[in-house]
């Protein structure tokens, strides 16, 4: 997508160290003097970002964050049975859960367990192969010029991308408040 990106950049790799030098993108957005309207502006940006990254066909091997290896080329740092992964991942998801509310029982809730249960048949239901996606938008690394959103410092990865927005969504709403 147009502009989501550093037009121009300097970029540097070595052996012990890599890195991006961004020019002419912006400047960080600092959450804590956006007005509602403005965050809401902001979350539909970053959001057809998102969808935008999700439509690229990438037509890569495995799934995960990104590797790359002379002998494969790029592909994902993952390989298997991707359903099967998702459906041990949720399984761990709730498995956790299980164990906090029996080491803490005022962390016991029906409406929760019913929610967090009801997320794990959507994402089985909702799930259809792999897609491209950024696993990186936090503060630091979204930047503001006028009304253009650009990020930088991506970190790709070959995943189900409503699992990252649910993840960005527990960062901004509770962990970056917290």
């Amino acid at each position: 997508m147009k502009g989501a990106a550093p037009e121009f950049f300097q970029f540097h790799v070595s052996e012990q160290l890599s890195y991006t030098l961004e020019s002419f993108a912006g400047k960080h957005i600092a959450l804590h003097k956006l007005t509602r309207a403005q965050a809401v502006e902001t979350g539909k940006a970053l959001g057809e970002i998102y969808r935008k990254t999700e439509e690229i066909p990438h037509g890569l091997d495995g799934f995960g964050y990104l590797h790359w290896t002379e002998e494969s080329g790029l592909r994902g740092s993952i390989t298997g049975d991707v359903r099967r992964f998702l459906k041990e991942e949720s399984e761990e998801h709730l498995s956790d859960y299980r164990e906090l509310s029996d080491a803490r029982p005022e962390f016991q809730d029906a409406a929760v367990n019913d929610v967090l249960n009801l997320a794990v048949e959507l994402r089985d239901r909702g799930f259809t192969q792999p897609r491209l996606s950024n696993q990186d938008a936090s503060p630091e690394n979204t930047l503001i010029n006028g009304t253009q959103i650009c990020l930088i410092d991506p970190f790709p990865n070959i995943y189900y991308p409503r699992g990252m927005a649910g993840n960005f969504m527990n960062l901004y709403e509770t962990f970056f408040i917290a």
